[in-house]
């Protein structure tokens, strides 16, 4: 049985044609990171992020060679990454 996790974020998806972009409010940047959960990867390195009025806006540029939909299985998690296992 999982444990539930409650947190106090919220974030706001939008895919772009190269990646995904994140608008996360009630957390800091270094609770972030990025996880490809098809892959099992930690996508992190690939990010960019900046801080600004009052959410940290994050920015994951897929591998252009990995094609259409290289996207979906890529998503934000806020807090400790072993949660997801």
């Amino acid at each position: 049985m999982s444990e539930r996790i409650e947190s106090t974020y919220h974030a706001v998806r939008e895919e772009t044609p190269d990646g995904v972009r994140w608008e996360l409010y009630g957390a800091e940047a270094d609770e972030v990171s990025v996880q490809n959960l098809c892959l099992g990867s930690d996508e992190t390195g690939s990010l960019s992020m900046q801080g600004g009025n009052g959410a940290v806006l994050v920015e994951y540029r897929a591998d252009p060679a990995s094609g259409f939909g290289a996207t979906n299985c890529v998503f934000l998690v806020v807090g400790d990454p072993r949660a997801l296992t």
